[in-house]
């Protein structure tokens, strides 16, 4: 879709904005690059090496109660108790305080929350192998390289199978044998040490009343059938393929169980019972022999890890896996899945916080990939063992084609599709409207009180589908009194109080990105807020609280692995703070400040504090480290007329550096000269 090209956004006539975005200890110069020339400009190049977000194994709250330090007067930020990474260059003593990192950038398992700094981003740095456990459960997908020149590995212990199996390979699980089965599968859940890869496929019957050849046209319209498809339908076999990591590599274990169907009694599609039995399956031992679906859930999925980060589930085209699934999960075979997608999707995402489904990875093997499980064969060149449409089959070859997958993709790309659901994945605009943040003409749109629903709607959305990089600028009407800085936390915060307490309304620029650097709609959206406003929208404004309750219950604030992004972001993130609070002030205490801003934004990132903590960067003895125009410029970053769009070039250029990891998250910086304002 064609979208005009904005060059910058509007205001109300008469009034002087200034992108106002910092706070707690601006200082430095105007940046150059000690590099020389700077490399091809980063709004060209696709962004191959942004670094992925990462699950949130090992994330939490903090084990204490945030401390805020105290100041030195050395030119040391304000760090939190005991030794930590400083932010900033040494040699400037320029009484320049910063927000003091918090607690979510330490580890709490560690038991020492101020002694190791813990980077959310990177929570899949540490192969727990080598007997560094900080990051928690370890995904694998930094095994490998991707595209990076360096030869891959795989993720998990290559598919093959033993004399342990039957000649298929799978083995099968009826009423003479489940007992047995099931007791051996939970003893080799319970009793793993490493990561778990379960490979899954369902074999099921539709009703009689299922329209087979519906597709549905929107993603409202694909959960209202998927929900009518699944809960008027019966399941007829289930099956786990179980990866097993750890130091020595252990066979793929597959297992398919006949679930008790009876199609005699009527009910089913014809057309589903002819294909099943053309397939293969003996529907009449099904309805003798098989298990019946509350014993299934009592014997054995009452006792798998759904919910458990340690666990990475591999679907195929798993909308209707997953669905079958929920529901057996649901009142223990008994209940009918939600009756809402939004609800449904949060039970999915509870349930399998890891999630892939190969046919949305398989557009990275081929773009537009629409075909079916087989037709990945000769891509991949993963040969099957077993049966077509039988489930043990199915999921073995699922589980083989994700291994080869991971193998052959780049990281970034493999991760940005985490928890995608096929069927619904293709209808979801946020991905099909998504553009490259490195294009031209990136469209900023105006919310007003007319459209916000629907522009609400479509930002609900985006952390659930990945976007989960969040940059955001915030225009205050401009004034000097924003300048400078105070010596001490507790000053500056009372400065900013008194700046923010003569301000009703403000401007709000916000856009998301995923992992591969694409923007969510391939837009900006642009908020004015009224902090008059009393729980309503009127005319061009909108009520902060409105906006405040849509990203709170969608995972965008409140949650740590949602990376906020800003530069020289203190007037903004408190500002934003104290709207999402209206009517209630900001607390009194710099000290309640920051816990309150932790909580609300537990992965934060300020350009200007990376900027001052690359060595390679030098700084000019100009009074100033510049705007973010100067950061960009000395990154080779291509300036977009949108900074909420450049802001998002120069941190991917950020997360492609070697030493990004020593980068902390929680500081915030103020902008201390008009150099550095840029007035608008």
């Amino acid at each position: 879709m064609d979208r005009p090209p904005v060059s910058r956004p509007s205001f109300p006539a008469g009034n002087r904005y200034a992108a106002v975005d910092g706070y707690g200890g601006g200082y430095g110069h105007r940046l150059a690059s000690s590099r020389g020339q700077p490399g091809a400009p980063y709004g060209v190049a696709a962004p191959a090496q942004v670094r992925p977000l990462a699950s949130p194994h090992g994330l939490g709250p903090p084990s204490r109660p945030l401390v805020a330090g105290d100041f030195s007067g050395k030119g040391d930020g304000l760090l939190g108790p005991g030794p930590g990474p400083v932010l900033y260059r040494p040699g400037n003593a320029s009484s320049r305080p910063f927000l003091p990192l918090n607690d979510y950038a330490s580890d709490p398992s560690s038991g020492n929350s101020s002694s190791r700094p813990f980077l959310p981003l990177n929570n899949y740095a540490s192969d727990p192998s080598s007997g560094n456990s900080s990051s928690g459960s370890f995904l694998h997908l930094n095994n490998y390289t991707g595209n990076s020149g360096t030869a891959a590995s795989t993720p998990f212990p290559p598919v093959e199978h033993t004399g342990a199996f039957d000649g298929s390979g799978v083995v099968t699980i009826d009423l003479e044998n489940s007992v047995q089965v099931f007791n051996t599968i939970k003893r080799k859940v319970q009793k793993r040490s490493g990561h778990l890869y379960i490979g899954l496929d369902l074999e099921y019957c539709a009703s009689s009343a299922t329209d087979l050849d519906h597709r549905p046209f929107c993603p409202n319209d694909w959960y209202e059938y998927l929900k009518k498809y699944v809960n008027e339908g019966a399941l007829v076999q289930i099956g786990p393929a179980l990866a097993f990591e750890g130091p020595v590599p252990s066979p793929v274990e597959a297992y398919q169980v006949n679930v008790h169907i009876d199609v005699q009694s009527g009910g089913y599609h014809p057309s589903a019972v002819d294909f099943l039995e053309s397939q293969g399956h003996k529907l009449a031992e099904y309805r003798d022999r098989g298990v019946m679906p509350e014993w299934l859930f009592a014997d054995v999925l009452s006792h798998l890890p759904f919910g458990d980060d340690s666990v990475t589930w591999i679907t195929f085209h798993g909308d209707r896996d997953v669905g079958f699934l929920l529901r057996l999960l649901i009142a223990g075979g008994r209940g009918t899945l939600p009756s809402d997608k939004l609800t449904f999707l949060h039970v999915f995402r509870d349930k399998f916080p890891l999630f892939y489904d190969v046919k949305v990875l398989a557009q990275l093997v081929q773009p537009r990939f629409a075909g079916k499980l087989t037709k990945l064969t000769k891509l991949l060149g993963v040969q099957r063992q077993g049966e077509e449409h039988f489930a043990g089959s199915d999921a073995l070859l699922t589980l083989g084609y994700f291994n080869k997958i991971v193998e052959i993709s780049a990281k970034t790309n493999i991760v940005s599709r985490m928890g995608l659901l096929s069927g619904l994945e293709e209808l979801e605009l946020s991905m099909t409207c998504g553009k490259s943040v490195n294009d031209s003409g990136i469209n900023v749109l105006k919310v007003t009180a007319h459209n916000y629903d629907e522009e609400a709607a479509r930002i609900s959305d985006l952390v659930g589908n990945n976007f989960q990089f969040v940059a955001m600028q915030v225009l205050l009407p401009a004034s000097q009194d924003i300048l400078g800085t105070s010596a001490g936390a507790q000053s500056s915060y009372e400065r900013v109080k008194k700046v923010l307490d003569s301000v009703d309304r403000f401007d709000l620029l916000i856009a998301f990105m995923n992992a591969e650097g694409v923007l969510g709609h391939g837009r900006v959206w642009q908020f004015s807020f009224n902090l008059r406003l009393d729980g309503a929208d009127q005319d061009a404004y909108v009520c902060p609280r409105r906006l405040a309750c849509v990203l709170a219950s969608s995972g965008v604030t409140h949650r740590p692995n949602t990376v906020w992004v800003t530069v020289h972001g203190a007037y903004g993130i408190a500002c934003l703070l104290k709207a999402f609070l209206s009517p209630v002030d900001l607390p009194h205490a710099y000290r309640d400040f920051i816990i309150s801003r932790a909580a609300c934004f537990p992965c934060l990132y300020d350009i200007g504090l990376l900027a001052n903590s690359a060595r390679d960067l030098a700084l000019l003895p100009t009074g100033c480290n510049g705007g973010l125009g100067h950061i960009s410029s000395a990154l080779g970053v291509l300036e977009d007329p949108c900074e909420v769009v450049t802001l998002l070039r120069t941190f991917n250029a950020f997360q492609a550096r070697p030493d990004f990891q020593s980068f902390v998250p929680g500081g915030l910086m103020e902008r201390c000269c008009p150099a550095c304002l840029n007035m608008q």
